[in-house]
C-alpha cells in the first residue's frame, strides 16, 4: 500500500485560482451596476456601489475560503493498493475504486487526472500538483488505457462560477430596480432557476465538502426576499 498527498505547489496554484476567479466578477459587478445605475441617471454611482460592495465581499471571503480549502487540501491523500484506489478527503466522503470496477481514466496534461468507475457515482479527480503524480500514473496506466483530453478554446469550465456569479448578480439586480411584471417575472424566475439548480450540482457532487453543502440553504434567504419583490410587483 502506497499514499500520496499534494506538494506545495497545489496550494500556490489555490491562490491564484481564487484570485483570478474573483476579478471577472468585481470587473462585471461594476459593468452591472453602471448599467442598472444608467436607467436612474446615476450610472457611475451604481457603478461605484456595485463595485465597492464586491471588492469587500471578496476581501473577505478570499482568505477564507483559501484556508478552508487549504485545509481540505492537506488532507486529500490518495492510497493506492494491489487493486483497489482510494481517495481520503476531509468532509468528503472517501470513494474507493476497484482495478475490475474502473470504466475510464481520462488526462489532462498539465491539470491531472480523472478516475470513473463503472457506477458513474464514484469518481474522482487527481491533480497534477499530487508528489509522486509519474509515479502513480504509471501503476495507473497497468491498469485501463488513460484518454488523453485537450481543452481548446476557452476553458468555460473554469469560467462556470464567475458566470453564475455574474447572471445571479445582473438578474437580482434587474428585480430590484425594475418595476415592469413582465421583467421582474421573467428575470426573478431565472434567477430562481439558475440558483437552485446550482446548489442542487453542488449539493450531487462528490468533490464538494459536506460543510459547504451544509451550508447551502443559506441561498434561500435572497431568493425568498426575490421572490417577494416579484409577488409584490405582479399585485401592486
Amino acid at each position: 500500500m502506497k499514499t500520496y498527498q499534494l506538494s506545495p505547489a497545489y496550494f500556490i496554484a489555490l491562490k491564484r485560482q481564487l484570485v483570478l476567479t474573483a476579478l471577472p466578477v468585481i470587473v462585471a459587478a461594476g459593468v452591472v451596476g453602471f448599467l442598472a445605475g444608467s436607467f436612474q441617471g446615476a450610472g457611475f454611482g451604481y457603478a461605484s456601489v456595485f463595485l465597492v460592495m464586491t471588492g469587500i465581499f471578496f476581501v473577505f471571503t478570499i482568505p477564507r475560503n483559501y484556508r478552508q480549502r487549504s485545509e481540505i487540501g492537506r488532507s486529500y491523500r490518495i492510497t493506492l493498493q494491489e487493486n483497489v484506489i482510494t481517495r481520503t478527503q476531509a468532509l468528503a466522503q472517501d470513494i474507493s475504486i476497484a482495478r475490475s470496477a474502473v470504466a475510464r481514466i481520462t488526462e489532462q496534461p498539465g491539470k491531472g487526472l480523472g478516475i470513473y468507475a463503472i457506477d458513474r457515482r464514484l469518481r474522482f479527480g487527481i491533480p497534477a500538483t499530487l508528489e509522486g503524480y509519474d509515479e502513480l500514473r504509471s501503476t495507473l496506466a497497468s491498469w485501463h488505457r488513460i484518454e488523453t483530453v485537450v481543452q481548446t478554446g476557452f476553458h468555460w469550465q473554469a469560467l462556470s462560477t464567475p458566470a453564475v456569479a455574474l447572471a445571479l448578480i445582473g438578474l437580482f439586480t434587474i428585480v430590484i430596480l425594475s418595476n415592469d411584471k413582465l421583467v421582474v417575472t421573467l428575470a426573478g424566475a431565472t434567477a430562481v432557476v439558475v440558483a437552485v439548480s446550482s446548489a442542487w450540482v453542488l449539493q450531487r457532487s462528490p468533490q464538494v465538502d459536506v460543510k459547504t453543502k451544509a451550508r447551502l440553504w443559506l441561498i434561500s434567504i435572497p431568493l425568498l426576499g426575490l421572490i417577494g419583490k416579484v409577488i409584490y410587483t405582479l399585485i401592486s
